[in-house]
């Protein structure tokens, strides 16, 4: 049932949901949870491949293995990976002990004394212990021979070649990085014709090979081709991501490849997802450059969990199934998405919370190294944890009906059960935004069930915010009743414009970081439940403003890197957004502003002032609101705004051509492009001549 023309008396009358118990009963007694209690205990038994599996038995015997494995905690790291699956392949037993990677948390002290330089994957063997992946693999080769099923070529014109291939695949991964890690420069490097030029001879080389899909003649895949498959993975799905670069489509004997590769199920038990590859990769590897061309652009919205609706959309040509995942029902695995929250609901639950408690975020703050989703140190804030159980069970329940309303109906629900409304739901939603964007694939669930699961989440979202911006201008959302259209902005400083180095030297760590704020237009006239009207304060022009506002090259620019301490002059409803922005990152602001909409933006000072988090640490109460008649604002002297910020000058004034023209009067001249301008303040005066104009942006 749609919420859409439902009155809200309905939708509470309609929130009823069933206890956990309840749920986790119905799930248990379906064919599926059946199936998924097997595998969870199997798991436990080592009698299966899984990223939570401790141990690892192949035959009868279950004593001590010989082998123990240290691998990072989520299945992320390609060295791993590759280790991982020789030892699948060999069926050779093992002892699993996972220990975090650099960018994910800090490693465990034991840990260091066993291996000093903290290096994974590390090997012990016969209490001997040893690191580097390539290494590992041929010492495990060496200590269980297996004649009939050889994992590299003992000699000859066949070891020869795969020596060859083992260096065509460094050449690969140099081509793959320089693709993915640098501004494209086809004169030094870095270009799409150097990727494509190395996939090529790979490709080829594939294509020798008529006896068997893999890259040796062997019905097996064997070290090269382990050391090949872990990166090529990650190319496949940040290329696609990234650059809308399709890889497996383009290069045919890739794709026979990877597909025979999809065939073995203790390969999919290593396999990520792209959203999960695309979030590991940065923290590993380093921020990522895109393309913005449709391709590219249709991925994203594909992948990102933030763009999910429902119904889940997880059969796409973007990252389609398997052959052998399209053979299982979508109830199958709504009833694997479903499990992983009946059976652990409390755990989830004081996980969301983390959203809204102590030390979120401060792993990676001021580190880009460190990854912003891992988030090791931050505790949860139990007082947001009624509401968010509530939103917890309405997803269940829905994954295990098939049936969206208990999602469309989550407020009436939250307000109900929980008691919880106003900002209390805003937190809310931050908490269930936590979870969504951490859903990973393998480590958590299957693919198709991770996407359902966060389609429900995002779906969640949406229902608990209105209407929500990730990034970009606002899309039109489900209905809201409040006659005040609401706009959730959320500010990504864009990490392509520096290097690592260069924004920890220069950059302070509060602008490494997203941050959000809620803007609010005038009342809508009449009733916009079937649909939000355009948005005013948020518009794509407003969006686009205060995206440069927030840039590292205008941060680098300023005096001492900082916004803080600076004092800005925002003109016009344009520059609101950017002004608000600005105010989080410690600037002063002053919105200059027609008379007509002061109320309004009195009102957004006074929202952003009361509710807003501080996310950066460093935001600022001291805003001022400048009215003036329409065209009118010369009589402004830049003493007065500065007067009204207690501070001695402005720096920065923050305008469009269209709110210079209606707010300051007719100097359209004086701004050369309607993409918005921030220009320097040089003293005061008259306020429309007291500035020199700066560059564009």
């Amino acid at each position: 049932m749609s919420s859409r023309g439902t009155s809200y008396a309905a939708l509470k009358a309609t929130a009823t949901l069933e206890s956990w118990e309840g749920l986790a009963t119905q799930a248990r007694q379906t064919k599926a949870g059946e199936q998924v209690l097997k595998s969870w205990e199997d798991r436990v038994e080592g009698l299966i491949p899984h990223t939570d599996a401790k141990v690892r038995y192949f035959g009868k015997d279950r004593s001590k293995p010989r082998v123990k494995i240290y691998r990072d905690q989520a299945a992320w790291c390609p060295y791993c990976q590759k280790v991982w699956l020789l030892l699948e392949e060999k069926q050779v037993d093992y002892e699993v002990e996972k220990v975090p990677m650099r960018s994910y948390g800090d490693k465990p002290r034991e840990f260091m004394a066993l291996v000093p330089r903290g290096l994974l994957p590390a090997m012990e063997i016969d209490g001997k212990v040893m690191t580097e992946s390539l290494d590992i693999m041929f010492t495990i080769e060496g200590a269980f021979p297996d004649p009939d099923k050889p994992m590299f070529p003992a000699s000859g014109p066949l070891r020869d070649r795969a020596a060859k291939l083992l260096s065509l695949e460094r050449q690969l991964f140099g081509a793959w990085c320089s693709y993915l890690f640098r501004p494209e420069m086809p004169l030094i490097g870095g270009s799409e014709r150097d990727f494509t030029s190395a996939l090529q001879a790979v490709d080829s080389e594939l294509a020798k090979n008529t006896e068997s899909p893999f890259f040796l003649p062997y019905q097996h895949p064997t070290i090269v081709d382990m050391q090949y498959v872990s990166h090529v993975e990650r190319a496949v799905a940040s290329a696609m991501y990234y650059k809308g670069y399709d890889v497996r489509k383009k290069f045919a004997h890739i794709d026979e490849w990877l597909s025979a590769y999809e065939k073995l199920p203790h390969y999919m038990a290593t396999k990520s997802d792209y959203y999960t590859h695309c979030m590991d990769i940065p923290p590993q590897y380093g921020p990522c450059f895109s393309n913005d061309n449709a391709e590219a652009v249709r991925a994203r919205e594909d992948i990102d969990p933030q763009s999910a609706k429902l119904p889940a959309q997880w059969q796409t040509s973007v990252e389609p199934p398997t052959p052998e995942q399209l053979e299982r029902s979508e109830e199958d695995y709504r009833i694997e998405a479903a499990m992983r929250l009946t059976e652990n609901q409390q755990a989830v639950t004081r996980f969301c919370c983390c959203a809204a408690g102590g030390d979120v975020g401060s792993w990676a703050r001021g580190n880009p190294t460190k990854c912003e989703l891992a988030d090791p140190y931050a505790r949860p804030n139990d007082d947001y944890a009624a509401g968010v159980n509530v939103v917890l069970r309405s997803i269940a329940t829905a994954l295990l009906k098939g049936d969206p309303s208990p999602v469309l109906s989550i407020k009436a629900s939250v307000e109900k059960e929980a008691k919880m409304s106003g900002r209390d739901l805003e937190v809310i939603a931050d908490c269930i935004c936590y979870l969504r964007d951490r859903v990973g694939s393998p480590r958590d669930l299957s693919m198709p069930a991770a996407k359902i699961l966060r389609a429900h989440l995002a779906e969640a979202v949406r229902q608990r915010k209105g209407y929500i911006i990730n990034g970009s201008p606002p899309q039109q959302e489900p209905a809201n009743r409040a006659r005040r259209p609401k706009w959730r902005l959320c500010f990504r400083l864009d990490r392509q414009t520096v290097s690592a180095k260069e924004s920890l030297e220069h950059l302070a760590p509060k602008y490494q970081h997203d941050f959000f704020l809620t803007v609010v237009d005038p009342p809508a006239t009449g009733s916009f439940r079937e649909s939000p009207p355009a948005p005013f304060f948020a518009s794509r022009v407003a969006c686009h403003v205060a995206d440069l506002v927030a840039s590292r090259p205008m941060i680098a620019q300023l005096a001492g890197r900082s916004f803080e301490g600076k004092a800005l002059a925002s003109i016009g409803a344009e520059c609101m957004a950017a002004g608000l922005c600005a105010a989080m990152l410690g600037a002063k602001i002053a919105f200059v502003c027609e008379r007509s909409l002061e109320p309004h933006v009195q009102h957004n000072v006074r929202l952003f002032r009361r509710d807003t988090l501080d996310y950066t640490k460093t935001k600022t109460n001291v805003l001022a609101v400048a009215p003036c008649s329409p065209g009118r604002c010369g009589h402004l002297e830049a003493e007065v705004l500065s007067e009204k910020l207690q501070a001695p000058s402005l720096d920065m004034v923050v305008l469009t051509e269209v709110s210079f023209a209606r707010v300051v009067g007719d100097f359209g001249g004086l701004v050369g492009n309607r993409r918005g301008e921030v220009c320097r303040v040089s003293g005061a005066g008259d306020f429309p001549r007291a500035f020199s104009r700066g560059e564009p942006l």
